[in-house]
């Protein structure tokens, strides 16, 4: 599956996008556009050029778990992104991720 990844940001929004194995991530531009509406439409043009299936906006989680006012514009922002495309659009926290696919490639080593 093609995930395009959002790092979002007030002044700039980094765009990465992986290939179909979701092995290799490779970024595409950074977006300098602080209105939604304009970054939004942007995204979706990006996402369309990719063929992405599904878009990932980072979610910045605090180093105790706890969720604060950054990760609420993210989650925000998803949920605004989805509402003008066709691709489901996920809020996830990045380390979260990197973690399991740790514990992916251990358990596969049996270790």
């Amino acid at each position: 599956m093609i995930i395009l990844s959002v790092d979002y940001g007030d002044t700039r929004t980094g765009i990465a996008v992986c290939d179909k194995t979701e092995f290799l991530a490779s970024p595409v531009t950074v977006i300098t556009e602080k209105e939604s509406e304009p970054l939004i439409e942007k995204i979706t043009e990006i996402a369309k050029e990719k063929k992405a299936e599904l878009i990932v906006v980072g979610l910045p989680v605090n180093m105790d778990g706890t969720h604060g006012e950054r990760a609420q514009r993210c989650e925000d922002f998803a949920a605004a992104l989805t509402e003008g495309i066709d691709q489901r659009a996920l809020a996830v926290c990045f380390s979260c991720l990197e973690r399991m696919r740790e514990n992916a490639a251990r358990m596969a080593d049996g270790k």
